[in-house]
């Protein structure tokens, strides 16, 4: 084929798909178990950070975020911003969708009854607010 004859392929059309976002889930003071990398298989495993060393976690980014009751069942959480956070001037408390920490504890409060009573507080400073 002479050069004026050669096909040429379409130029490639830019992608207007938004490049999918990870979702970061933390197997908290363990290393992660054979079941529940297994579980984890079908949301896409892009990376594990697994120390091997006992009592450190093991991060696991996915492709897509697994259900709840996986997370249950497996003692796995999600790694994701706080939706509030407030300095008490002793310590700071991160609201999260499924939890509340005080400091680095987890408190027994529902974080919904936890934002509300925090924004109430006029001696706590709001440090962010992503609601």
């Amino acid at each position: 084929m002479s050069n004026s004859q050669q096909a040429t392929a379409p130029a490639a059309e830019p992608s207007l798909d938004p490049v999918p976002e990870t979702t970061t889930v933390v197997s908290p003071n363990r290393p992660l178990t054979r079941n529940a990398r297994d579980a984890l298989k079908p949301y896409g495993i892009r990376s594990r950070d697994d120390p091997r060393e006992p009592g450190r976690q093991t991060v696991i980014e996915l492709e897509r975020r697994p259900p709840t009751s996986l997370r249950e069942q497996h003692e796995l959480t999600v790694d994701e911003p706080p939706v509030a956070e407030f300095d008490t001037g002793q310590e700071t408390v991160q609201i999260y969708p499924d939890r509340v920490l005080a400091g680095a504890v987890e408190a027994s409060l529902d974080p919904a009854d936890a934002l509300e009573q925090a924004k109430q507080r006029d001696d706590w400073d709001q440090t962010q607010d992503n609601t």
